[in-house]
């Protein structure tokens, strides 16, 4: 008989996602956020998000101006919004869970609506929008700028974005090609402000 212990292997979320929790936990999930939402709640704390099943059924569900925060004690879970035909976005993806976050994406034709109720504003728009802890994350933001938000945590901030696409961001490498300058902008209460500046996947000096 072996010695050793048994253990999970792979991309456990992502599993957890595809396979058990639609079998064995999404109609209880459905229930759940139908009924937190009935009471119209304008503030909702959720612990033990997981890989955010009930989180973002109740980002559907309450009322837009409500607030949402989501915690767990394992690995941050990041939950990514792409529209079907983008391919560069499961590249970030890539990269955000090299980084040590555990990452589930939704495939979905209405990502500008999402943006639209996050609060996402125009002129930092991208192709895709993300959502982590408390704070949304715009297009190819570096993970290590993510991490600073997450230990950081500026008064009033709404999330991170890098606005278009730059070339040679995360998920947006090009073979033989150099690396744009670029910035990872800060956005919420206080308007907009540079959090870090980046070329390519290396920070640059303030």
């Amino acid at each position: 008989m072996s010695e050793s212990a048994a253990s999970f292997v792979g991309d456990i979320p992502e599993e957890y996602d595809r396979g058990l929790g639609p079998i064995i936990f999404a109609d209880f999930a459905i229930d759940m956020a139908r009924r937190v939402a009935a009471a119209r709640p304008m503030r909702v704390l959720e612990t033990a998000a997981g890989t955010g099943i009930v989180t973002r059924l109740l980002r559907d569900l309450l009322p837009a101006a409500a607030h949402l925060t989501a915690t767990d004690l394992n690995a941050p879970m990041l939950a990514m919004n792409k529209d079907p035909s983008c391919g560069c976005c499961g590249a970030w993806v890539d990269h955000i869970r090299q980084a040590g976050f555990s990452a589930d994406v939704v495939e979905t034709p209405g990502v500008n609506r999402i943006k639209t109720r996050l609060g996402v504003p125009p002129a930092l728009a991208s192709c895709h929008t993300a959502e982590v802890d408390s704070f949304v994350i715009e297009g190819h933001v570096p993970a290590s700028a993510l991490k600073r938000l997450l230990a950081e945590r500026p008064a009033g901030a709404k999330g991170l974005a890098v606005p278009g696409m730059p070339v040679g961001s995360p998920g947006m490498e090009v073979d033989g090609v150099d690396p744009d300058e670029y910035d990872v902008v800060l956005f919420g209460q206080g308007g907009q402000r540079r959090f870090a500046r980046f070329k390519g996947s290396r920070e640059l000096a303030a």
